[in-house]
């Protein structure tokens, strides 16, 4: 009887070694899965996360380039303003000087200077245009390039969201 009780005891104890050794082996299987998971999530994340900063950079540099071309654009509008208003100022001086006895000399005068003073305003007005339609589309690249920029936060940001859940499991 007490060899039978040694025997069923010794049995008992070999059968939870053998239960707790496969419950180690399957708990060290699962956490070296999880881990190689999370390893995957994290390189990808990190990809991922160069790809943004890449991007953040590419993203500074064409602001930086936008900045310059819209000040470069806005000396030269300022230069534009500033002949169109010395040429609208030598018109309205020719045109207010035509009133005297020498009337026909200074239209004379007028007519050489007119044709140029118009073509003037027309360069003018071209290059404004020019400098307006260049400036709209910096801000459309802009504006492309943030949106392009948001949606790699948001890949990162489901990325980081599935690598902590990820981590948190294996706790």
């Amino acid at each position: 009887m007490e060899l039978q009780k040694r025997d069923t005891l010794l049995r008992a104890r070999e059968q939870k070694d053998a239960i707790v050794s496969s419950l180690r082996q399957r708990h060290e299987s699962e956490l070296s899965s999880y881990k190689e998971e999370l390893d995957e999530v994290t390189k990808q994340r990190n990809q991922l996360e160069r790809k943004l900063d890449d991007y953040r950079a590419r993203l500074d540099e064409r602001e930086r380039a936008h900045d310059r071309a819209l000040a470069d654009k806005c000396q030269q509008v300022d230069g534009l303003e500033q002949r169109l208003s010395d040429a609208q100022r030598r018109l309205a001086q020719a045109a207010a000087a035509s009133g005297g006895g020498r009337a026909s000399e200074q239209a004379e005068q007028l007519g050489r200077s007119g044709p140029s003073s118009l073509e003037e305003i027309c360069q003018l007005r071209a290059a404004l245009s020019e400098a307006t339609h260049a400036r709209e589309e910096q801000e459309r690249r802009i504006r492309d390039l943030s949106v392009r920029s948001g949606f790699w936060w948001e890949v990162l940001h489901s990325v980081r969201t599935e690598a902590n859940s990820i981590s948190l499991g294996k706790k």
